[in-house]
C-alpha cells in the first residue's frame, strides 16, 4: 500500500494579489495475486481573486493498472 498527501499554495497565480491553492490525497493498493495496482485520488483546487467569486473544484479519480 501506498499513501500520499501533497499541498500547494500560489501568489499572484493569474493575476496581481491572487491567492490559489491545491492538495490532493492518493492512495495505491498492489494486489500482486492479479498483476494489478488499485488507485484512487482526490484533489481540491481554490482560487481567492478580489472583485471575483469562484466555486472550489473537486477532483476524484479512481481506476487500475493492469500489469501483463
Amino acid at each position: 500500500s501506498n499513501f500520499s498527501v501533497d499541498y500547494g499554495q500560489y501568489d499572484n497565480f493569474a493575476a496581481n494579489n491572487d491567492e490559489a491553492t491545491s492538495y490532493g490525497l492518493q492512495f495505491v493498493q498492489a494486489i500482486s495475486e492479479w498483476g494489478t495496482d488499485l488507485y484512487a485520488g482526490y484533489r481540491r483546487y481554490d482560487l481567492d481573486r478580489v472583485g471575483s467569486t469562484f466555486d472550489e473544484i473537486d477532483v476524484v479519480l479512481a481506476g487500475a493498472r493492469v500489469k501483463f
